[in-house]
């Protein structure tokens, strides 16, 4: 069985009421959860927060939310780990248990339910540990980076070898917040990446990660562009 848990806090620093705000016509929290609705291969999904703004909304789009997360789960300090650990705890006390527990976070609120259940699979075909979701670094490929001496000189990140051609880059992916899909055994040894990890590639523009205001504009704009 599949836990989904979606996480959300209060306090947000980089964007004050961040997971209330207005996107698109409605609070970017509740961008997450109708997606996850809709997910065929969650067997239970539930909230995680300390926040009543997003407690009522879940409430309004029949999202369950059995507990209110304690106060250690939810500083800015807190281990994300410990919070699927409290969910699964929860869960075991009253006998039931899950095989994996599916990391939802609504900061990424273009997260596809295709995207979700594709994890989903992949971590049951594969035995993963972790399954995570990242897109094409593109230009952003390590290998153009560079770094400067006190001087200013440009050392580049292969290694002293001088950046090539562009096309002849190797392809890396970089890593988005959207989707983790954990096995249940490695959060309860406090860990969220196991020695079997994998992953699914979504587009650049479903990866998109909400910590500040700039990052909340561009989400309009993209919204404005499908529309």
């Amino acid at each position: 069985m599949t836990l989904g848990i979606i996480v959300a806090r209060s306090g947000s620093k980089g964007l004050k009421n961040k997971n209330s705000r207005d996107l698109g016509g409605k609070p970017l929290v509740q961008w997450v959860m109708e997606t996850a609705k809709k997910s065929k291969k969650i067997d239970t999904l539930i909230m995680s927060t300390d926040c009543s703004i997003s407690i009522s909304i879940a409430i309004k789009n029949e999202i369950e939310v059995p507990f209110i997360r304690p106060k250690e789960f939810a500083s800015d300090t807190s281990l994300i780990v410990d919070t699927l650990l409290h969910s699964l705890n929860f869960y075991e006390d009253q006998g039931i248990f899950f095989d994996h527990v599916v990391l939802l976070q609504p900061t990424s609120p273009f997260t596809s339910v295709e995207d979700i259940d594709r994890a989903i699979v992949k971590a049951r075909e594969k035995n993963a540990d972790t399954i995570i979701s990242g897109y094409n670094s593109g230009q952003t490929n390590p290998s153009i980076m560079y770094s400067t001496d006190e001087d200013g000189i440009v050392s580049w990140n292969t290694g002293g070898e001088k950046m090539g051609n562009r096309q002849d880059l190797n392809t890396v992916f970089q890593r988005s917040g959207n989707i983790y899909v954990i096995k249940s055994d490695l959060i309860k040894s406090r860990k969220i990446y196991g020695d079997s990890i994998y992953a699914i590639e979504i587009p650049k523009e479903r990866a998109i990660s909400i910590d500040d205001l700039m990052d909340f504009s561009f989400a309009k704009f993209l919204i404005t562009q499908k529309k």
